[in-house]
């Protein structure tokens, strides 16, 4: 995990350690920002807002952000969003980018089809059966 976590730091800024959760809750089956923000907590134990997972989600997706008067760029790639099939609004999905990232960290992730076993990854928090 210590390697994972240090990748994400040196891919071009350091990231928050919410964004790292963000992305394995993804990889785990998490597909819909409010199911994110349910899935995550603030510092009171809260659910996460949903414009603080909207800011996970746009940073895992590389979309630069506007902070004090200037734009600060996203690094990542590492999720991709689509219509989703079964709700209203988006389909958080991780991107080849991010699969190849899991993939190198977490291999027993990986089962022999290719497809990745989010059982390992400590979540079953599945909200679309449908890729």
């Amino acid at each position: 995990m210590a390697h994972f976590l240090a990748h994400l730091r040196t891919s071009g800024r350091g990231v928050p350690v919410n964004a790292a959760e963000a992305l394995l809750l993804i990889a785990g089956g998490v597909d819909h920002v409010s199911d994110l923000g349910a899935a995550m907590t603030d510092e009171k134990g809260q659910p996460l807002s949903g414009s603080t997972a909207a800011r996970l989600v746009s940073l895992l997706r590389g979309r630069a952000r506007y902070a004090h008067g200037r734009w600060i760029e996203s690094p990542f790639s590492l999720i991709e969003i689509r219509s989703h099939p079964h709700r209203r609004g988006q389909q958080l999905r991780l991107s080849q980018q991010g699969q190849e990232l899991i993939s190198q960290f977490f291999p027993s992730v990986n089962t022999p089809t290719g497809d990745v076993d989010t059982r390992h990854l400590g979540v079953e928090l599945t909200t679309c059966d449908e890729d």
